[in-house]
């Protein structure tokens, strides 16, 4: 009976997220000021059953849009891990930290500019964030993406494995 209940578990899930910035770094090397900062997402899973689920296993895929001075690129995974979240009591929430992401930004000083054409201003940009939560059978019992288009580019197992889950 035991393992039909398992089997047979109902999930509803609600997912949110907020970029928190960690900090930054400046410097100016001749004509170009330089910035790098370190992001991460808090992702928000909350529980919309009101029975307790635990044993939870969050896959995420964080994406970056690289811009190399011709226009930022496609959306790629910039960093992927994950958690493991042991109980979200009904009607709660758990709180699951990403790892972290380097936005890379380039501004060439006034009356300089790229002999190659390229645009005197660079900043990379967040591409999306993908959430996979499976429970401890290993079944997927929810996904969440920013654009639909990045589900695909989200799949196998992550790279890294973050902290643990975080509340």
């Amino acid at each position: 009976m035991q393992e039909w209940a398992a089997q047979n578990t109902k999930y509803n899930f609600e997912v949110k997220y907020t970029k928190k910035k960690l900090g930054e770094m400046k410097m100016k090397r001749n004509d170009v000021a330089y910035e790098d900062e370190r992001w991460i997402y808090k992702i928000e899973i909350k529980n919309r059953m009101p029975t307790a689920v635990g044993d939870l296993r969050v896959d995420y895929w964080c994406f970056r849009k690289a811009d190399e001075g011709k226009g930022k690129g496609g959306a790629r995974v910039e960093t992927s891990g994950s958690s493991n979240v042991s109980a979200i009591p009904g009607s709660a929430s758990a709180i699951v930290d990403t790892t972290e992401i380097l936005i890379h930004k380039e501004k060439l000083d006034a009356g300089f500019y790229y002999p190659d054409g390229t645009k005197n201003q660079q900043a990379d940009g967040f591409g999306g964030l993908v959430v996979r939560i499976f429970d401890k059978n290993g079944r997927e019992v929810h996904q969440f993406a920013t654009k639909d288009d990045l589900l695909a580019a989200a799949v196998g197992k992550p790279k890294g494995n973050s902290s643990e889950e975080s509340k």
